[in-house]
């Protein structure tokens, strides 16, 4: 099992704030509902039934007003678990 955790906020609005977890057992997965317009980190996390893996590198990115997310890695990411 693999988590996407996020986070959302608005410079412009200090009392906005959109957070999710996203589960997914696939390598590749579409985060959805995202608000236009918004600054994102997302971290990802792997579960076995060891327990919980340790939290990837935070990526960044920012919605654009038509939708678009335009993603921020920070170089030698560690985005997946494998």
């Amino acid at each position: 099992m693999i988590q996407v955790i996020y986070e959302g906020i608005k410079d412009y609005f200090p009392s906005f704030k959109d957070v999710g977890t996203r589960k997914t057992t696939s390598l590749e997965d579409d985060v959805t509902g995202l608000y236009p317009g918004t600054k994102y980190t997302f971290v990802v996390m792997a579960t076995i039934h060891c327990g919980d893996g340790d939290n990837s590198t935070k990526a960044s990115g920012e919605t654009l007003m038509d939708g678009t997310l335009l993603l921020h890695f920070p170089p030698f990411a560690k985005l997946l678990l494998l």
